[in-house]
């Protein structure tokens, strides 16, 4: 049972706790375009602007490089950033919803782009709960109800990680 707890903790924990910030969702540009979030998670903008970066493989021109709001051109806001090959850019006008921010080469064969999905709230709320928070709430619930599950020498293992803390008053809670 042991050998259970611990490939149930060390299974989800990972994915609950280690899962990367919204809006990183490639490695490094190489050989692709790289758009991501600087100011806050894609998923969690506020108040109709975000600021942005667009990772351009080296070979490529960052005058090449056309980057779009909802289909409108706002390669304009942006400017070469000093510590890599790449464009900063202060992207206003976002609607309340889902916003899709595009990244385009116009002169490369075969032309590079990327896509990132920009979840935009009011400026005054909610982003952290409401409707559109219960679908992340429903993972935490399934998590805590498997803890709950256990027994209470299933959740008392000497190889706990020291991030991970585990103890049988909390899986009754």
């Amino acid at each position: 049972m042991r050998r259970l707890a611990f490939l149930l903790v060390s299974l989800v924990v990972p994915v609950v706790f280690i899962a990367p910030p919204a809006g990183f969702a490639l490695p490094p540009a190489s050989n692709h375009l790289v758009i991501t979030t600087l100011s806050t998670g894609a998923d969690r903008v506020s108040g109709g602007d975000v600021l942005v970066r667009v990772e351009v493989p080296g070979g490529v021109p960052l005058n090449d490089v056309r980057v779009e709001r909802n289909g409108t051109d706002v390669t304009g806001v942006f400017r070469p950033d000093a510590s890599g090959h790449a464009l900063i850019g202060l992207v206003t006008g976002l609607n309340d919803g889902t916003n899709v921010l595009t990244a385009t080469t116009k002169r490369t064969k075969p032309s590079l782009n990327a896509r990132l999905a920009v979840q935009n709230f009011p400026i005054l709320g909610p982003i952290f709960s409401g409707p559109h928070a219960q679908r992340s709430m429903s993972l935490e619930k399934r998590v805590a109800n498997s803890a709950r599950s256990l027994s209470d020498s299933e959740l008392e293992f000497a190889s706990e990680p020291a991030w991970i803390s585990v103890s049988h008053s909390k899986a009754r809670c």
